[in-house]
């Protein structure tokens, strides 16, 4: 009978999985983005155009969200009912004609209410409405007169009807977004549509 054959040795495997650089950063990008959305309180500036002679307008909005409905995907409520406040002020126009001159500006403090939508992880819609006192201000000189400008100014209740939309920025508490609304005086003078952009951060 012929001797058996020794067994062949195994050389242990040497093989190893690549690491990839940055592997874990989904996963760290859904926790910052989900603590970002579960932070009730946002701030945000304001900037954009409104018609019906109040033109370039700047403001600031703050707010907090009552969390409301089902988690999401990220762990943030699926909507939450929006309590805020806001400020707009808007440069208006200066018009030159001859000797004559006139300027127009305006500006609203106002409190907003209003329902959060997050169709999506990091969409956020929120139908709103607000409410506050629009204070209007023009004058009228006349060049060579050596008289004071002339002028005039306008008080009135405004609501407005509107939605803002924002985006939550990956691994930050930042957002950004943009807003549109009908300011509509109560005492008749005309409504005003408005449109802005929006950057923030929930905290």
């Amino acid at each position: 009978d012929e001797p058996a054959k020794p067994a062949a040795k195994t050389e242990p495997s040497t093989t190893s999985r690549a690491v990839t650089p940055g592997a874990d950063r989904p996963q760290e990008d859904r926790e910052a983005t989900r603590e970002a959305a579960a932070k009730p309180f946002s701030i945000a500036p304001l900037a954009g155009f409104g018609s019906s002679g109040l033109r370039l307008g700047f403001g600031v909005r703050a707010g907090y969200t009552f969390p409301v409905g089902a988690e999401g995907g990220r762990g943030a409520p699926k909507g939450g009912v929006y309590v805020g406040g806001a400020f707009m002020y808007h440069v208006g126009y200066s018009i030159e004609a001859g000797p004559y001159s006139s300027n127009f500006s305006a500006f609203y403090p106002s409190v907003e209410g209003g329902y959060e939508l997050r169709p999506t992880d990091r969409l956020s819609i929120r139908p709103y409405g607000g409410v506050g006192m629009l204070f209007a201000k023009a004058s009228v000189s006349v060049a060579g007169t050596g008289e004071d400008a002339v002028s005039m100014s306008n008080n009135s209740l405004a609501i407005y009807p509107g939605c803002a939309v924002s985006y939550d920025i990956p691994s930050t508490s930042m957002f950004a977004g943009g807003d549109a609304r009908l300011l509509v005086p109560v005492d008749g003078v005309s409504a005003s549509f408005g449109v802005f952009g929006s950057a923030g951060i929930r905290f």
